[in-house]
């Protein structure tokens, strides 16, 4: 996928942060500037947006590592600080941490050090369904975060056309009415549809 594959503010954010890849590549980029946090619903492309840029980052998939905040333990975080004292042999080093605010109480300390102190070339992204008032202290003022919003229903209902044609108008805005600014749901219901389609769909959810 692409940046302009995405709709509405994530589709704006993804573009924001392709321009951002030079700077991010470059050696003396800032701590800061080389760490995200992606808040917002479920379903709005947080964690795909996150691996679309890691993708773009390196020179190869090895160079991105991907875990599951429960996973995120402190022996894993103490392995990412050793691997910092060497150049990334792909370039770039991409770790991201899904549903970071589930990390234990242990991990979150250790990584406090870690974001700190976080090498040269290495580019961190967390990614979140709650709001930054709800996380850890430990990940509200160490990130640099992006607000990812509910998709406007119209927004959704145009999407689900374009890339849905035989849906018709009527069909993707229903869709978009319950997905309840779920990107992620209206495109699994609409592919649902369409994959039992037999004749021309009615409208009306199955």
């Amino acid at each position: 996928m692409k940046p302009s594959d995405y709709i509405g503010k994530s589709g704006k954010i993804a573009e924001l942060l392709f321009k951002q890849i030079p700077k991010l590549q470059a050696p003396d980029c800032p701590i800061m500037d080389r760490r995200y946090l992606f808040t917002g619903k479920p379903g709005l492309g947080k964690s795909a947006i996150a691996e679309m840029l890691g993708r773009a980052l390196v020179t190869h998939p090895l160079g991105i590592e991907t875990v599951n905040g429960q996973s995120c333990s402190v022996d894993l975080i103490r392995e990412w600080q050793y691997c910092g004292r060497f150049y990334p042999m792909f370039g770039m080093r991409v770790q991201i941490i899904d549903e970071i605010e589930s990390m234990s109480s242990a991990a979150l300390c250790e990584i406090r050090s870690y974001l700190d102190r976080l090498a040269s070339k290495t580019v961190i992204i967390g990614t979140t369904n709650r709001t930054v008032e709800e996380l850890p202290e430990q990940l509200q003022t160490r990130f640099k975060i992006m607000y990812f919003e509910p998709i406007p229903l119209e927004i959704i209902a145009d999407w689900l056309q374009i890339k849905f044609p035989r849906l018709g108008a009527a069909l993707a805005g229903s869709i978009a009415i319950q997905s309840n600014g779920n990107v992620r749901a209206a495109e699994t219901v609409a592919m649902s549809i369409g994959d039992n389609w037999t004749t021309e769909p009615e409208v009306g959810l199955p």
